[in-house]
Formats: C-alpha cells, structure tokens, sequence
C-alpha cells in the first residue's frame, strides 16, 4: 500500500473514531463509562476516538448497542475493511508493474457524506455550537482531499463539501452568526456550481429564501425561492421552495398568494410520500414533511395577522412534532406565543414562551432567541400577568448569561 493510501486509511479511521467520540458524548458518558460497557480499557476507547489504534468488529457492534446508534458504526467500519481489502487486492495484482500514481479512494465522498447525516442527527437533538466548529473543521480535511483529486472523485468532492457548507450555515445561522452563514451558504453555492449539481444549488438559494425571511424581508425570500425552483427537483424539494415563496408572501401582506404556495407544498408533500424517503436519495430537504409545512402555514397565518388561526395550527402540530427535532419545536413555539400574544391571550403566550426559551436554551439556537426577542418586547406591558413575568425573568437571565 502506498504512502499516500496508509494516510487516507488513517484518516478514514480518525474520521470513524469521531463519529463514535460525537455519539458517546452525545449519549452522556464519558471514555471510561463507555469502556467499562463494551469490555475494555479507556485508553482504548481514547485511542481509537483519534483513530491511533484498530479494534475488532465485535467492538463497533457492542458501541452501536450500547449507544443506541442503529448499527451505524458498525456499517461504516464495514466499509472501511471492505475498502481496505479492494487496495490490498490492487496492490497484489499490481506486483512486478509501475506503480499508478497515487489517487483518492472514491469511498471518502461515501463517507463524509454519512458523517454529515450523522452530524445533522447531532445537530437535531443536542445543538449547534460543538456541531458547527465540527463542522468547519471537516470540510478543511476534504478541501484537501478534493485539490489532489481528479475527474468523476473530484467532482463527487466538490459536491459533497458543497452539503457541508450548507449544513456549516445551517448551524451558524442557529449560533446567532449570520455573516458566517451568508458566508457558507455562498461557498455551498459556488462548490455546486463546479461540481454541476444543480438541484444543489437551487437548494442554497431556497436557503438563501429562508434567511430573507428570517430577516422579515417579504421582497428577497419571495424572488429567491422562485430562484430556486426553476430547477429540476425533486417533489419534496419544490414544495421547500414553495414553503419559503409562501413566507415571502405573507411577509408581503399577499393572502392570496400565500395560499397558492401552501396549497403547491401540500400537493408536491403528498406526491413526494408515494416514495419512501430512504428509497429517494435525490431528495436534499428530507425534512419537509406535511408537519413541517404545517407548522409553516401557521407561520404565515400570523404574519398575516391572523392569530387564532395560527394558534390552532400550530397547537395541533406540536402535538404529534417529534420529540427529536427539539430546535424546531422551540422555534414552533415561539410562533404559538406570537400568535397567542396576537390575540390577547397573554398567559397562554407567557407559558409557551417559557416552554420555548426552555428548549433554546438547552440547544443554543439563536434562531428561537431571536424570535423570542419579539414576544419578550409584545409582552412587557403585561408583565403583571404570573405566566408573562415568570418567561420576561427568565428570558433575561438567559440573554445575559449565554451568546445565543
């Protein structure tokens, strides 16, 4: 094997060791908890966090039983052995020719690309803030890769890296630090570009809608996400871009045109289920589920100003929100209190509030702090209300203590 493939060995090693250092700490426990369940030392378990030593397959097995991952480790130490196995079959058949010059192994777009799943699940259920560093240090290791790669591996690079820059603005953006994602979701667009992935880079400029609409600029998410979906999409896909035009709209004060756009998602989320989502790789926005455009509507329906209607909607999709996506569900929330606010039912807005700060403050998503910046400035002549004081309280000891 030579040098240039032993490296890209270790590397992909030191890669899997992270995946397990992010799942034990995100299951709590520390290298000698871990250690003394799978039945071994922890410097073991230290060791091959930093991919400096090799284990046997039985360890993955017992870490992926005792995590809880599903057989993730497992299945990707089984792509390594397997990879590891093709080159030392090559190297074998090579014996006594010139050797090829040295080249990246095609596996490494296979791999990162479960390492960003698998960081994206991290990012769900436990916040962005070790995520995003994580993040930007990962794609410094594929730029590598990606400059001494060439024809079809260099492309799957570029479009590979492009994901994680988008997923580094997606988490920069829940840290509060929107010039850093402005920045990544600009790199994510130009790494599309030269790869020639096209519904990736329709899918930036639909994230490029959602910042707008974060921002509460009606104009920009509106002529962005029709951007977005010129292209060639997946049905899924389109109805994320129909959801962020349906924003721009109700920003705009349009109800008419809101209305058709929400009417486009429902219909492209209904067609997109015909196909299981593990069987539609094409789909970038697996997220958008009728739950997840629902709780958008809502949205829209209190941008509109209509706050009883987007407080039943938004009541009802909380009530069945999966209990993993925790960033979101604090952002929903933050809507319910708006809405609630909206018409005049200050306790009830006072108490999902507090349910809300509850969940942005155990993820850190700026993005729900943000928001709840606009219902602490709409509750504050109601402070006498227990329910009202009780979240301005907290609010403010959470805002002073944490960069959100």
């Amino acid at each position: 094997m030579s040098t240039t493939e032993s490296t890209q060995a270790r590397e992909v090693r030191r890669q899997l060791g992270g995946r397990l250092a992010v799942l034990r700490d995100a299951a709590g426990l520390r290298q000698h908890e871990l250690a003394s369940k799978v039945g071994y030392g922890r410097s073991t378990i230290g060791n091959v966090e930093i991919g400096s030593q090799r284990v046997p397959r039985q360890f993955w097995l017992d870490c992926d039983r005792v995590l809880g991952t599903g057989g993730i480790l497992t299945e990707h130490y089984d792509a390594i052995d397997a990879a590891e196995r093709r080159a030392t079959k090559d190297l074998v058949l090579r014996s006594g020719k010139p050797d090829d010059p040295p080249g990246v192994d095609p596996a490494m777009a296979l791999h990162w690309t479960g390492m960003l799943h698998l960081l994206a699940g991290s990012h769900n259920m436990f916040g962005p803030r070790q995520v995003h560093d994580a993040a930007c240090r990962e794609m410094a290791v594929i730029g590598r890769y990606r400059q001494e790669a060439i024809g079809d591996v260099k492309t799957a690079l570029l479009a590979v890296e492009a994901r994680w820059a988008e997923f580094a603005s997606w988490t920069a953006d829940n840290v509060g630090d929107t010039a850093a994602a402005a920045y990544w979701l600009e790199r994510a667009l130009l790494l599309a570009r030269r790869a020639g992935d096209a519904p990736m880079a329709s899918y930036v400029f639909m994230r490029q809608a959602q910042q707008a609409a974060d921002r509460l600029d009606g104009a920009r998410a509106t002529a962005l996400a029709a951007t977005a979906a010129t292209a060639s999409l997946t049905d899924r896909d389109r109805a994320l871009c129909a959801v962020r035009q349906a924003q721009g709209h109700a920003l705009r004060g349009d109800r008419d045109a809101c209305s058709s756009a929400l009417k486009t998602a429902h219909r492209l989320a209904l067609r997109a289920e015909r196909v299981p989502i593990d069987d539609d790789p094409a789909t970038i926005g697996r997220h958008c589920t009728h739950a997840y455009i629902q709780a958008h509507e809502g949205y829209c329906l209190l941008r509109l100003g209509r706050g009883d209607e987007a407080a039943r909607m938004l009541g009802a999709v909380l009530d069945g929100w999966p209990a993993d996506f925790r960033q979101d569900e604090a952002l929903i929330r933050t809507w319910l209190a708006m809405s609630h606010a909206l018409v005049n039912r200050f306790a009830e807005a006072g108490d999902q509030a507090s349910r809300a700060l509850g969940i942005a403050a155990a993820t850190s998503t700026a993005r729900a702090m943000r928001v709840l910046g606009e219902v602490d400035a709409r509750l504050a002549p109601h402070s006498r209300i227990a329910e009202v004081a009780g979240f301005r309280s907290a609010f403010a000891l959470v805002r002073s203590t944490r960069r959100m």
